[in-house]
């Protein structure tokens, strides 16, 4: 070969190493290039296969995996109203199969074993082009939105009987063979008003589990050695803290802090006020272990601590015995109250279809935030102010009323603007995000891969 056809020859490949460099890079960018989440409008509808025609009326909430919608059905006359929720087409995590899995699943054990209803009904799932989706029931609002509406703490004899309705729907979750690791009052609504409003629902299943090796067979699958940090903050029990594999009595840790939050939103967890130092909080929740009947606040009945001294000494293959919870919860109805055991009233009933109308008229339809995340911003502009008191030698009027507006409510439940519930969360807020998204409330960890597939 003659030097200059080795010239061109160099040249040539010179030039489609760049095209594959070039085509390369493209490649890359096409996979580092994130989906974008488009909010749905009244104009936007869903044909169902022919079955159903979906109209989006309003957007109701959004979080980390999606968002959810009221839509109603233009092909039935009757024009029910229906929740949608969507999840973006391509997102890193795809979480809404696992919410229909669990709807589906629970829907055909409670209709089978007569249980009391405390999910939404799956009504219809399917995928565009953008996103896939699901429609289910649509429920009333959460206990954080109810107390804040309500504008005062649950009754204690209201809680009992909250307690017992959610511990009937974790132990159909946990039956079925699923954990649902993100338990918490901002994931358990009401019914409809005027008459589903006594009900209590489980929703937001996001981050939740499936805890045998196969449907048909009740083997748990192996524990794994190590697992990302996956919960709200406030709410997740100490396997969640420490990253480790997390079971049916993780699950039941994190229900009795559900339960703890709704006799006081501030005084039933010690750590409510904590939130931004993790150390802090993992201490109280082993201490509150250690010595409930020494931890728990005046307000919670004693029958409380036998719960979490029971659920204390499980192990993490071990069974719960929900029956032993059920009597204890009762025992503790029975020393606050005299009423009828079958009495279904709540502090809200007959008053939360008003107390819903009056909150839309006061208040502007904004995305929801969860409660851990404005604390955290609450924390974050205290910090603000004391370091520009620090730095001025002294605090102006201006920075005396930003301190005044940092502070906490007392009796009125969750902080202001904290309107509609709070989803799932992976890493640390109260709102709705997942495992591919970072919130404020947690430095940002590189993820760590499990060890073992099951």
């Amino acid at each position: 070969m003659k030097s200059g056809d080795r010239q061109k020859t160099t040249e040539r490949e010179g030039t489609k190493g760049m095209q594959t460099a070039r085509t390369g890079s493209k490649k890359q960018q096409a996979v580092k290039k994130k989906p974008v989440k488009k909010l749905l409008t009244s104009l936007n509808k869903v044909d169902s296969r022919n079955k159903h025609l979906w109209a989006v009326q309003v957007h109701i909430g959004s979080g980390g995996f999606g968002d959810v919608y009221r839509v109603i059905d233009e092909k039935d006359p009757e024009r029910p109203e229906y929740a949608m929720k969507t999840e973006i087409r391509g997102a890193h995590q795809r979480r809404l199969n696992i919410e229909k899995c669990i709807l589906h699943e629970v829907g055909v054990y409670t209709a089978s074993n007569k249980k009391t209803r405390h999910f939404c009904e799956l009504v219809d799932s399917g995928l565009t082009a953008e996103y896939s989706w699901i429609v289910m029931t649509l429920i009333g609002p959460s206990l954080d939105s109810v107390r804040r509406m309500l504008n005062k703490q649950f009754t204690r004899n209201c809680v009992i009987s909250m307690a017992l309705q959610i511990l009937e729907a974790v132990e159909i979750m946990h039956e079925v063979g699923f954990i649902h690791r993100d338990l918490k009052p901002g994931n358990i609504c009401t019914g409809n008003p005027p008459n589903d409003d006594h009900l209590l629902y489980v929703l937001d299943f996001g981050i939740s589990r499936r805890i045998y090796k196969s449907i048909t067979k009740k083997e748990l699958r192996n524990k794994r050695e190590r697992v990302p940090f996956y919960g709200t903050r406030k709410f997740c029990n100490r396997a969640c803290h420490l990253e480790k594999d997390q079971g049916r009595k993780d699950d039941m840790e994190t229900y009795v802090y559900t339960v703890l939050d709704l006799f006081h939103n501030e005084r039933g967890l010690s750590w409510s006020k904590d939130l931004a130092d993790t150390k802090k909080i993992v201490e109280k929740k082993k201490a509150l272990f250690e010595n409930p009947l020494r931890e728990l606040d005046p307000i919670v009945p004693p029958g409380i601590a036998k719960i979490i001294l029971y659920l204390k000494d499980l192990k993490f293959q071990d069974s719960v015995d929900y029956r032993f919870i059920e009597l204890e919860l009762r025992s503790c109805r029975k020393e606050l109250t005299s009423s009828d055991p079958s009495d279904e009233t709540m502090d809200w009933t007959g008053k939360l279809e008003k107390l819903m109308k009056e909150a839309k008229n006061n208040k502007k339809p904004v995305t929801p935030k969860g409660e851990e995340t404005l604390i955290f911003e609450n924390l974050k502009e205290r910090k603000r102010v004391r370091e520009m008191t620090s730095a001025g030698g002294g605090r102006s009027a201006n920075e005396s009323s930003a301190m005044r507006s940092c502070t906490f409510d007392g009796s009125e439940g969750p902080p202001p603007g904290f309107m509609t519930t709070g989803a799932t969360t992976a890493g640390t807020t109260g709102g709705t995000t997942g495992p591919a998204t970072r919130t404020v409330m947690k430095k940002p960890l590189v993820k760590k891969k499990s060890r073992s597939r099951n």
